[in-house]
C-alpha cells in the first residue's frame, strides 16, 4: 500500500499515486485536500523541500496516519475506502505498539542494554516497589505491590513451578533446586527477566504501554541473541552502564 516513515508519517506524493486522483496534478491536490479536510502545518502534516537535478525544487509534504484518512475520505472514491480502512489498520497497530516510531525504538533498545545486567533487574524492581509504596501507603503496601506486579507479569508462584516443570520436561533437564521466583524465571527463559526489568522501569514512570513495551523488548533481546550478566562491572569484558533518563512513553 503506503510507505509508512519511522516518524509514522505518510507522503503526500505517495498519498496522491497511490489514490489515484483524477486530479493528475499533485500541487493542485494536495493544496485542495489541505484546505478542505482543515490541515493545519505543525499539527496535521509539515512541508518538505526537495532538491532537483534540474528544474525547480519538488515541494512533498509530510502526512500524519491521521490526516492520511481524512484525504482518503474526501475522494469518496472505492480506492479511496479501501487505503482509509488499511490506514485505520495500520492506525491501531500504532496505538498498541505493534509498529513503534524511531524514539521508541531508541528507548527499547537503551534499556535491553542497561537491565542485561541482573543486579540492575533488582534494583528498579526494588525501586519501583518503593515508588508505589510511597504512592500507596498502608501496612501492606509492598505486598499489594508485588501481587500487583506478579498479576500484570504472570509470575505467580504457581505459574512459575509449573513453567519450570513443563520447560525442564521439554528439555529433558534436571529439574534445579531454586528458591527465588527470579532464579526461576532466569532459568527458564532469561528474557522475562529482562522483561519484567523494563516492565519496572516504565511502569514506575507511568508508561501507559508498559506491559506491551516490555514484551517488544524481550522479542527485541532474544532476536539479538543478548546474553544476561550477573554483573554490571567496569573491565576488560564489561562497559558499566548507568540508568537512563528516559521520559515517558507516549
Amino acid at each position: 500500500m503506503l510507505k509508512i516513515y519511522s516518524n509514522n508519517t505518510i507522503l503526500g506524493s505517495d498519498i496522491h499515486k497511490t489514490i489515484e486522483s483524477k486530479n493528475k496534478r499533485f500541487d493542485i491536490w494536495v493544496k485542495r485536500v489541505i484546505d478542505y479536510a482543515d490541515l493545519k502545518e505543525g499539527i496535521d502534516f509539515c512541508t518538505k523541500v526537495y532538491e532537483s537535478t534540474g528544474g525547480r525544487p519538488f515541494t512533498d509534504y509530510e502526512f500524519t496516519i491521521d490526516s492520511a484518512k481524512e484525504i482518503c475520505l474526501l475522494e469518496r472514491s472505492k480506492k479511496g475506502k479501501e487505503i482509509r480502512k488499511w490506514l485505520i489498520d495500520i492506525s491501531k497497530q500504532v496505538e498498541n505498539k505493534d509498529l513503534l516510531n524511531e524514539q521508541e525504538i531508541l528507548t527499547l533498545s537503551t534499556l535491553i542494554g542497561f537491565f542485561k545486567y541482573i543486579e540492575n533487574q533488582k534494583e528498579i524492581a526494588k525501586r519501583n516497589a518503593d515508588t508505589y509504596v510511597i504512592k500507596h501507603p498502608s501496612k501492606f503496601a509492598y505486598a499489594e505491590f508485588h501481587t500487583l506486579r506478579n498479576s500484570i507479569l504472570q509470575i505467580s508462584k504457581e505459574e512459575i513451578d509449573k513453567q519450570l516443570i513443563e520447560y525442564c520436561t521439554r528439555a529433558m533437564k534436571r529439574l534445579p533446586v531454586l528458591k527465588s521466583t527470579r532464579d526461576k524465571v532466569l532459568f527458564i527463559d532469561m528474557y522475562d527477566s529482562l522483561k519484567n526489568a523494563v516492565w519496572d522501569f516504565l511502569y514506575i514512570n507511568g508508561a501507559p504501554t508498559a506491559l506491551k513495551m516490555a514484551e517488544l523488548a524481550k522479542k527485541m533481546a532474544k532476536a539479538q541473541g543478548i546474553s544476561i550478566l550477573a554483573k554490571n562491572e567496569d573491565n576488560l569484558f564489561q562497559i558499566k552502564e548507568t540508568l537512563p533518563n528516559i521520559k515517558e512513553l507516549k
